[in-house]
């Protein structure tokens, strides 16, 4: 094995490298060829690798090992490769030897040393990025600079009127009529001239209320379903509701939704006609502009507790954020009065790409997380698709803004229409990646039960965004007593002892096997409640599961192992639910069979006997 600077960068080299080795082919007509990091990542070795070649990174000792790359900052393949390839994904040549790591892996220091060989194509990209970024930070003064002086003008032109105001107070206070002063210049009497000013400042104060006014007719015409019109009216409302009491800027995250449920009904409804949407997008432009609206006045992602197989996705979320946030910003300095060309130099800062392969990828790893029943996949499900909301959520809020701004600047429509597109394709992305929370599934049973909406503000927040809905047990269902029935063994009811010791499965039909639902307060959404038998006898008696799965009834509501929730999924289009424990969490409600005790059972058991139907007087009711 020989020690190597640099690696091979294309097929040309490898073979010329592997010549003078003399490395021949494996079983496959795989060149034997390598050239990857030591064990130590401390350099490269280049060698002839004696076995069959597969999908191996490293080598140590003549043996290589498998290492993986997601989660680097960039580089990475999309798939496994074949280690022949290694030639190809640079990124997992590149060493931090002093730390010994990679160095687009985001927890690999910076170099301390300045490295003095610098090829022509670094500097040279390291001198284009420095000029972006002067450039761009001009932008940003100059934009801030013409939004200062149009701000200076206003606050000049309400001193006057001030002033004129005052001026007549005094007057009407000293019942005195004064000839009317009249401009040496204009002619005009200075009372005029205050009052001129009084209406045009009266007209700019409701020009976002003749905007809304716009918006609802155009709305109004192009919605053909009442529903959705409804639904769009109330949204415009809120916004205006939330402008007029000034609501603190603390709250920008929850007011984005207004925004983005108008969003979605135009992305629902309005494909064919999105042209003809103007005075919406204008007043939206103008609304995005408001503190109450302005992305940087949000609260930061917090980073919540530490997971290190989801700290890459963590790392790279605060970096979308912090861009995202950054983009929105500069786009707010745009006005009516910006040129084009700045304008256009605004608009180019914005890359959605990057901003879209890493949700894909989130919602891959995620669909593989919740289809693996183990309760541990279930918690990182549930951390990665809050962090995939809120990124998803800002980065349809700065494309929305990036759209207003083409269509209210009379942009080309088939740029315009382009945002447009991928707007809409961010839009089904975010459906699909949350239908298993709007159509349940059996297979996704631990991830269900794991997962709570209200411990969840982001993925609560897209939903409502979204417009989906997740299905919530109506109040009265908690008003009435049920029998609780295996759905696969339908003459199966629990049923508690008469002495109120224990629960078991029976095939009668008595008292005893009435119970009622206790919904758990501020945890309606979730369906999490307590169980208790509707018996005038047994009225405090309550389910419990201990910790070991088995279950049994104690009086008043236990401090632990009392709590359920229910979760409904549809079979054939009927529906059933599977209940689980709060506490015990991957613990679902069992029976074997009518002369069995109830108890609590992991998943793979509670697909055969763990579904349930909760009917009331042999009538069912869900």
């Amino acid at each position: 094995m020989t020690p190597v600077d640099v690696c091979p960068q294309n097929l040309t080299k490898v073979l010329e490298a592997a010549k003078k080795l003399g490395c021949g082919n494996d079983d496959y007509g795989k060149n034997q060829y390598l050239c990857l990091p030591n064990v130590n990542k401390t350099s490269l070795i280049e060698f002839c690798y004696k076995g069959t070649l597969g999908l191996q990174e490293k080598v140590s000792e003549g043996k290589l090992t498998r290492t993986s790359c997601v989660g680097f900052l960039s580089g990475c393949p999309e798939s496994p490769f074949i280690t022949s390839d290694f030639y190809k994904y640079s990124a997992c040549q590149e060493l931090n030897p002093e730390h010994q790591c990679y160095k687009f892996d985001p927890h690999c220091p910076p170099k301390n040393d300045v490295e003095t060989n610098d090829t022509p194509a670094t500097i040279c990209i390291l001198v284009v990025y420095i000029g972006l970024v002067i450039f761009f930070i001009a932008l940003f003064c100059i934009l801030s600079f013409c939004r200062r002086r149009r701000k200076r003008r206003r606050r000049q032109f309400n001193a006057e009127d001030i002033e004129g105001e005052i001026l007549k107070d005094n007057q009407e206070e000293n019942g005195k009529r004064d000839p009317q002063l009249v401009d040496e210049n204009t002619g005009h009497s200075e009372p005029d001239k205050s009052r001129k000013r009084i209406e045009t400042r009266e007209a700019k104060g409701t020009s976002l209320e003749k905007l809304k006014d716009a918006t609802l007719k155009e709305m109004k015409k192009l919605l053909k379903e009442d529903r959705e019109f409804t639904w769009l009216k109330n949204a415009v409302l809120s916004i205006m509701h939330c402008i007029e009491i000034d609501t603190e800027t603390n709250d920008v995250y929850k007011n984005m939704q207004d925004v983005l449920q108008i969003g979605t009904r135009i992305t629902q409804n309005l494909k064919q006609s999105i042209s003809e949407v103007k005075a919406t997008c204008t007043f939206l432009a103008t609304v995005l502009q408001k503190d109450q609206y302005l992305l940087k006045n949000i609260k930061r992602f917090d980073d919540g507790e530490e997971y290190s197989e989801l700290r890459p996705a963590r790392t790279l979320g605060i970096r979308l954020e912090e861009r995202l946030i950054l983009s929105s910003t500069f786009f707010t300095q745009i006005t009516e009065d910006t040129p084009s060309n700045m304008i256009d130099a605004s608009l180019q800062i914005f890359s959605e790409i990057e901003t879209v392969n890493v949700l894909e990828r989130w919602q891959s790893d995620f669909e593989q997380y919740i289809r693996t029943s183990n309760v541990e996949s279930a918690v990182l499900a549930t951390i990665l698709l809050n962090l995939y909301c809120r990124i998803a959520m800002l980065h349809s809020y700065v494309l929305w803004q990036v759209y207003c701004i083409k269509q209210s600047h009379n942009y080309d429509q088939s740029t315009t229409n382009g945002v447009f597109e991928i707007i809409d394709r961010c839009h089904k992305s975010s459906v699909n990646m949350l239908e298993c929370l709007e159509h349940p599934k059996v297979d996704h049973a631990v991830f269900l039960t794991v997962f709570h909406i209200t411990e969840n503000g982001n993925v609560e927040y897209h939903l409502k965004s979204l417009g989906i809905k997740t299905h919530v047990v109506d109040e009265s269902f908690y008003e009435r007593n049920h029998y609780i029935q295996c759905k696969n063994l339908p003459d199966v009811k629990l049923q508690i002892k008469k002495d109120g010791s224990s629960i078991w499965g029976t095939t009668e039909t008595t008292d005893y096997g009435k119970f009622r639902f206790e919904s758990v307060e501020g945890r309606e959404m979730d369906n999490i409640c307590y169980i208790r038998s509707a018996h005038d006898d047994l009225t405090n008696h309550y389910i419990q599961m201990k910790s070991d799965g088995s279950c049994r009834i104690v009086k008043n509501r236990p401090d632990q192992g009392g709590k359920w929730k229910l979760v409904q999924i549809m079979i054939h289009n009927h529906p059933s639910f599977f209940i689980s424990s709060l506490d015990w969490r991957g613990k679902f409600l069992y029976i074997e069979s009518a002369t069995e005790k109830l108890k609590g059972e992991e998943y793979f058991n509670m697909m055969e006997r763990g579904l349930w139907k909760f009917r009331e007087d042999f009538e069912t009711y869900m």
